[in-house]
């Protein structure tokens, strides 16, 4: 898949078909539409395109309220080459951008400098300065300017229209189930094996360690069932712990925990993959060592129980949609 990073790196476009957004989590909507882009530009002969905007819209306008990541950056990228889309371009979501009349934002940059020759996008699809742009108008444009369009309706879960907001919300509410349904595979964080302070081999629970930090979360703290990939090439469960170590530490850092079922072995400096299947419980401050280990042994039993109930007979099937799906 090729990567174009920056406006002004588009040079010598041919012929394409498009879409455009923020693709956040690349759910399970976003999917339906990456599928059907694939559809015409097979039928049409041609390579597929998608545009994307960096930072978040929102996060433009508003930092301070910028909505939690569901998919950073590189993740999504490699989503996208799942899919087999042919060309990715990354555009600065910036002044200039921000404030481009919808019509020229159109002739500039679709038909001029992308050449495209069909254009496809959600039903709520807006652009331009102001989103002054909509589907009506690009309709109208495609007719003058030699390009066709395609809108896809909403697609929805249970009467509910799939957006990155409501997986968000699932998320933030640490409701892995219904954030898997809507995104079609679990929410997971991705990082290195570091050292840490190797507290919890000595208190029977070894774990792996990645250093994770604030902005890179859209879940809350808390004790997690997870699915690991990226280690051994198989699918390995435990349970995680997300968060501060308020009975351990002193000067709160931020970790991803875990503590993997039946596996013994080194995971220093290698990359895995964390899946959340199920939150267990908040995370909580206990009046003494020996009290946390004791609800850490029922929190292992919760998770050994959840595996056994929920991923038997579907472990195969869950590694399959992991495998590719990991780092």
């Amino acid at each position: 898949m090729e990567i174009i990073r920056g406006w002004h790196n588009l040079k010598n476009c041919k012929d394409t078909v498009v879409t455009l957004g923020n693709f956040d989590g690349v759910h399970r909507g976003h999917q339906t539409l990456l599928t059907t882009l694939k559809n015409l530009g097979q039928q049409a002969g041609l390579p597929t395109t998608v545009v994307l905007f960096e930072p978040h819209p929102k996060a433009f306008f508003n930092p301070a309220n910028a909505p939690l990541l569901i998919t950073p950056l590189h993740e999504k990228l490699r989503l996208l080459a799942d899919f087999g889309i042919d060309r990715v371009v990354c555009l600065a979501f910036n002044q200039r951008l921000s404030q481009l009349p919808a019509e020229q934002f159109v002739k500039d940059l679709l038909v001029r400098d992308l050449q495209a020759k069909h254009i496809l996008v959600g039903d709520d699809f807006c652009f331009g300065y102001q989103r002054q742009g909509n589907i009506t108008l690009l309709t109208q444009l495609g007719v003058t300017q030699g390009f066709m369009v395609t809108s896809l309706s909403a697609y929805c879960s249970d009467n509910q229209r799939i957006s990155s907001s409501l997986i968000r919300r699932a998320l933030a509410e640490g409701d892995c189930e219904v954030a898997e349904q809507l995104l079609g595979r679990p929410y997971h964080i991705a990082g290195w094996v570091r050292h840490g302070d190797k507290r919890g081999r000595t208190l029977g629970f070894p774990t792996a360690n990645i250093a994770v930090k604030q902005h890179q979360l859209a879940i809350p703290y808390g004790i997690y069932v997870v699915a690991v990939t990226g280690i051994t090439g198989k699918l390995l469960f435990g349970v995680a712990s997300l968060g501060v170590r308020p009975t351990l530490e002193v000067a709160p850092v931020l970790w991803l925990e875990v503590h993997l079922f039946d596996f013994h072995g080194s995971l220093y400096d290698q990359k895995m993959g964390v899946h959340f299947l199920h939150k267990l419980r908040d995370e909580l401050t206990f009046p003494t060592i020996a009290t946390m280990v004791e609800q850490m042994h029922r929190d292992v039993a919760a998770a050994r129980s959840f595996i056994a109930t929920n991923t038997t007979g579907k472990s195969m099937e869950l590694a399959d949609e992991l495998s590719n799906k990991a780092l």
